[in-house]
């Protein structure tokens, strides 16, 4: 079986036990926002760090550094990019005031 039918036949499934557990009443919506937040806030993050962990991407010390400097610079970039368009072209928007050039 393909990887991609796999993937989504595991995620019907999935939402196929919890209609019909929602449906016998085994469920209740109170339950609903205790299990969300069990999946978002453990589940979701072990998952993450065991996809991580597991990695082969790891063994090279180049992947370690040079993502998150990416990340970084392109952010600090595009955050110097958006002051310097709001500083020279906010006042022809609108945006006279510095709280006003701070939220473009």
């Amino acid at each position: 079986m393909s990887p991609v039918l796999t993937a989504t036949l595991a995620v019907f499934t999935v939402v196929a036990v919890g209609a019909i557990l929602r449906h016998t009443r085994l469920l209740s919506p109170q339950a609903d926002t205790s299990l969300l937040k069990l999946v978002v806030w453990v589940l979701m993050p072990c998952i993450i760090f065991d996809n991580i962990l597991d990695s082969d991407a790891l063994q090279t010390t180049t992947n370690l550094w040079l993502p998150p400097l990416i990340g970084f610079g392109t952010t600090a970039l595009g955050i110097a990019l958006a002051g310097l368009a709001a500083w020279a072209i906010g006042p022809h928007l609108g945006l006279r005031s510095p709280q006003a050039r701070r939220t473009f």
